[in-house]
């Protein structure tokens, strides 16, 4: 449960960016996914916050979550989650070391 943790405090730190720049969350269901979209990519008050990488594997780590919180009887696949288990401790650390880029970035 501490990586669920930590990507509620990634997304958290996503909106926080998104409110500082005046920019409307996304609201539709698929909210998380739109949250990462958006920003990896320029917008017109701010520079992409994540890469398109990271966003596609911060993608990856939110369909599990999505999934394991909504299956009625979860079925593991341990050859799929292998990867995210191995990796999860990198891409949380690519998130920081992004987020840090983003900050130097923006606000010299």
């Amino acid at each position: 449960m501490a990586a669920e943790c930590d990507l509620r405090r990634d997304e958290e730190v996503l909106k926080g960016i998104a409110t500082h720049f005046g920019e409307p969350l996304p609201s539709a269901t698929t909210w998380h996914r739109d949250l990462l979209s958006v920003m990896a990519k320029d917008s017109p008050k701010r520079s992409a916050v994540l890469s398109a990488e990271l966003a596609r594997d911060l993608d990856d780590y939110l369909a599990f979550r999505h999934f394991s919180r909504n299956a009625t009887f979860p079925v593991l696949d341990w050859q799929r989650m292998a990867p995210l288990i191995t990796g999860l401790a990198g891409v949380l650390q690519r998130f920081g070391h992004e987020i840090e880029a983003f900050l130097r970035r923006s606000f010299p």
